[in-house]
């Protein structure tokens, strides 16, 4: 089973081969620091160098919200709580800063 991200929206200029990722059941992190497994070149700086990290148990992919600014649902707006694993369902959407996902 895999986890298919894309870039959906950004406000800032992010090169084709940096806007989609697949994760495997390793899971990953995402952030802007060059050790992530998907970096985003954040040149405002509001990803934080790992931003989030994406799990994987019981059949299922979550993500859990590492940042300084928080992550927020796309749908409702609402900040996702941080330190908390959130299981990601097909077709969520997640904002980083200046990037939706």
């Amino acid at each position: 089973m895999e986890l298919a991200f894309e870039m959906q929206s950004a406000r800032q200029f992010v090169p084709a081969d940096l806007c989609q990722k697949t994760f495997r059941q390793a899971g990953g992190v995402i952030g802007r620091g060059a050790d992530c497994d998907w970096v985003i070149p954040d040149h405002n700086r509001h990803v934080s160098h790992h931003h989030l990290t994406i799990s994987y148990r019981d059949g299922s992919y979550f993500l859990t919200d590492t940042s300084s600014n928080g992550v927020l649902s796309g749908e409702s707006g609402a900040r996702l709580p941080k330190g908390q694993a959130v299981r990601i369902e097909h077709g969520s959407r997640y904002v980083l800063g200046d990037f939706e996902l």
